[in-house]
């Protein structure tokens, strides 16, 4: 089976990291709890377009060496890996691409065929494309992912959505194909063989 994976806050732990930069840098005192809403700009107080570049300052800062995989993940993704073909689908811009390989290669080595980036997370006017689009694109029958609007978005494939619980995609009610999930073993055991 192709699976599509997304990184930030699946794979990738850039919430504990981005906090601390937000915290030192901007002398605000949040915390994970705190962000509940994907739109980061409610959370710091601040435009859109503001909240967009204190997050490239962050990309740019050397806090992005502070990221480590999210509990579970390294063995969660190397045993799917020996079934399973995966790729990662991240929103990240597409300046990160050097940086993101190089993070991915350092704890995921031969584990994902490819890493694409859609810039959904870059600067107004840059080239963005859908999370759905590349989902399409790969043939992908089932995504894991923790924003609620991506997650809607590529199961309209009618594909199979596993929702990484965060503070940020609390919602009453999901569509029967996206179910929640709260950690990599239970990601591991939903995928099965």
């Amino acid at each position: 089976m192709k699976i599509g994976i997304d990184l930030d806050s699946v794979v990738a732990n850039i919430m504990t990291p981005l906090i601390d930069f937000h915290n030192k840098n901007y002398r605000t005192n949040l915390k994970l709890s705190d962000h509940t809403t994907f739109l980061i700009e409610k959370i710091w107080r601040c435009s859109e377009e503001e909240a967009i570049n204190r997050i490239f300052k962050f990309y740019q800062s050397g806090f992005m060496d502070k990221i480590k995989p999210m509990p579970g993940s390294v063995d969660g993704i190397e045993y799917l890996s020996k079934i399973h073909e995966l790729h990662i689908i991240t929103s990240r811009p597409y300046i990160t691409d050097k940086d993101t390989n190089h993070w991915v290669n350092k704890y995921f080595p031969n584990n994902f065929k490819t890493i694409n980036h859609t810039n959904q997370g870059g600067k107004k006017g840059s080239h963005k494309i859908y999370k759905s689009e590349v989902v399409k694109m790969l043939g992908i029958s089932l995504f894991i992912e923790d924003h609620l609007d991506f997650a809607y978005d590529c199961a309209s494939l009618d594909i199979k959505i596993l929702l990484m619980n965060m503070p940020w995609n609390q919602t009453k009610k999901l569509p029967e194909n996206i179910i929640r999930v709260y950690s990599w073993k239970e990601i591991v055991n939903k995928i099965g063989k």
